[in-house]
């Protein structure tokens, strides 16, 4: 194997064709030259005036009688992610519910529109399914496991992506007239375009790929760690990459352009690890079947979007190791909170994306101990 060449997925155990995935040498280190005006506002554009985009989504969705998808996964990725970068922005962020200096980012708002448009793009095809924790499952799904019959259940009708944007788009021209609140219709459209070119893009029969959830809340049963499956699936018998009955997930990802960290960091990207990690505690592996492999489903946001599927497989090596050091790292903030102590990491005060969220208040801090006023 030759530098910088990921190992064949073969080598995993899984089958069909894999999607070959460029070497080091070849994929792009620095973004290509883009004019964008729409696309690229400062991540930090915020209307103070606007309206999130998740509130928005939850309003449209009660509007239209649609269960709302998606949102946190309680104790994610994203906690833990913070908590490895600077302990003490972990403490104001889930102890000290200090408010972020910077709201809403551009690129969370257009991936929170993004993901809705793509769940409720799905949700029909589930047929008749069963509403928890925010996702929705197959009714189907339902009989592999022990329990009292669901009473939530939907049929998600056909035609709900489009009713959804209506909906949205009259709430941000709203806005845009100053007659109430609402989201920014600059974000909406950003979504709308990204999600009908992958619609597109993937409409000629590439994959044969049939929902039995989406949205879908996974949580370990004593690690308190937790995930959500953008989408859980099913091979066709005409799927051109995967045996007929294998189950995937879906991970689905927005980025400014296609490099060596997108199209071949998710071999060792916490939320990747993380959700291969909780398929079988979770109970996953007893519902919906063994894990064959995660897609991760890339879509660019340059004039013209960019599409690619990168498989990674499911019995990964750093899989165990993801899971040591997250208990390594419960065990680490059971001790700060022992101590009252929260390091600061300052090498994390400002990266590739901008400055930390708490950057000011961090900068203003008079104090030795770093203490919340």
């Amino acid at each position: 194997m030759t530098p910088g060449q990921l190992p064949p997925l073969s080598s995993f155990g899984v089958a069909g064709t894999p999607t070959q995935l460029p070497p080091l040498s070849t994929a792009s280190a620095a973004p290509p030259p883009v004019d964008d005006g729409l696309l690229y506002l400062p991540d930090t554009f915020v209307d103070e005036n606007a309206m999130n985009a998740d509130e928005a989504l939850d309003i449209a969705c009660k509007r239209l009688s649609l269960p709302t998808l998606g949102g946190p996964s309680r104790r994610g990725w994203s906690y833990f992610n913070n908590a490895m970068s600077c302990p003490y922005r972990w403490f104001l962020r889930y102890m000290g519910k200090q408010p972020e200096e910077v709201a809403h980012p551009k690129v969370l708002q257009i991936g929170s529109l993004y993901h809705a448009l793509q769940a409720f793009t799905e949700a029909p095809r589930l047929g008749p399914c069963v509403s928890i924790n925010h996702g929705l499952m197959s009714l189907g799904m339902t009989a592999r496991t022990r329990g009292r019959p669901p009473t939530n259940t939907y049929v998600v009708p056909d035609g709900s992506v489009d009713r959804l944007l209506a909906v949205l788009k009259e709430m941000a021209h709203a806005a845009s007239t100053g007659k109430a609140r609402g989201p920014t219709m600059n974000y909406i459209l950003e979504a709308e375009r990204l999600w009908e070119h992958h619609v597109e893009h993937w409409d000629h029969g590439a994959e044969d790929q049939q929902p039995l959830a989406v949205e879908w809340l996974a949580e370990h049963p004593s690690m308190e760690y937790s995930c959500r499956y953008d989408g859980i699936m099913k091979a066709g018998k005409n799927d051109p990459q995967f045996p007929e009955g294998a189950v995937t997930i879906r991970e689905l990802k927005t980025a400014s352009w296609m490099d060596e960290e997108r199209s071949e960091g998710w071999y060792l990207d916490g939320e990747i690890l993380g959700q291969l990690m909780l398929w079988e505690p979770s109970g996953a592996a007893a519902r919906f079947g063994p894990l064959h492999a995660l897609v991760v489903n890339v879509v660019t946001k340059g004039k013209v979007p960019q599409c690619q599927l990168i498989t990674v497989p499911a019995n990964l090596p750093a899989v165990k190791r993801h899971a040591k050091w997250i208990a390594y790292l419960n065990a680490e903030i059971a001790m700060w909170k022992a101590t009252d102590t929260y390091p600061q990491h300052w090498v994390a005060c400002q990266d590739r994306f901008g400055r930390c969220p708490y950057w000011g208040h961090c900068t203003s801090i008079t104090d030795d101990d770093g203490a919340v006023k």
